[in-house]
């Protein structure tokens, strides 16, 4: 994701952060996370559960439950890319691709770039992607996620919602929502898409 455009964290409150692989933010009580149903995620992405800050909230129960499996019961692959391996789509350039595959379903997409950057904050960011049945449904883009272990607190980046009529909420890293009207808006739904069509392409398969 561009710098000029840094957008992402969860909602303000009870959707402030992701924690990983069971971590917690300085404070919390660790506490499992609890999945949606099925039928709860296909209303949330389907927009039978009209309210978006509801359709929010279960995509963020979706999320941390594939964040929980890091480590875990997902099966991890990493992909080692050539810099300009999808220049298709982006001008961005990764090293890598690490996929995480829960029987055999994609879950999880992260890229990271290059390890010999010269640690400039825009080349230290890192881009997720969350899948369900082949569909996207989040983005998260953290500005030094390259900084960190796969498994931390996800904080300061900026977050990206998707439903069945594309991208339906972004959360800048300040907290702050984006309005659904900035042309902005729109180009991150295309492209963002765009990009989750594309990059599964080149990941390894367990």
């Amino acid at each position: 994701m561009r710098s000029t455009l840094l957008g992402l964290i969860v909602l303000a409150g009870a959707c402030a952060q992701h924690v990983q692989s069971g971590g917690t933010a300085a404070g919390d009580v660790a506490v499992p996370a609890i999945a949606p149903t099925a039928a709860d995620l296909d209303a949330a992405y389907d927009g039978t559960t009209t309210d978006v800050t509801s359709r929010i909230a279960i995509l963020d129960q979706y999320v941390d439950g594939i964040e929980a499996g890091v480590g875990t019961r997902l099966t991890r692959t990493t992909t080692t890319l050539s810099l300009n391996a999808f220049r298709d789509v982006t001008d961005e350039q990764w090293d890598r691709m690490e996929t995480f595959y829960d029987n055999g379903e994609l879950k999880r997409l992260r890229l990271l770039p290059p390890e010999n950057s010269q640690q400039q904050q825009a080349e230290l960011g890192t881009e997720e992607f969350y899948f369900d049945h082949g569909r996207l449904v989040y983005v998260y883009y953290e500005p030094d996620g390259a900084t960190k272990p796969d498994a931390h607190v996800e904080s300061g980046g900026d977050a990206y919602y998707f439903g069945r009529e594309g991208l339906i909420a972004w959360i800048r890293g300040d907290g702050t929502r984006a309005d659904t009207s900035d042309p902005e808006f729109k180009s991150w739904s295309d492209q963002l898409l765009k990009e989750a069509s594309r990059f599964p392409k080149e990941a390894k398969r367990p």
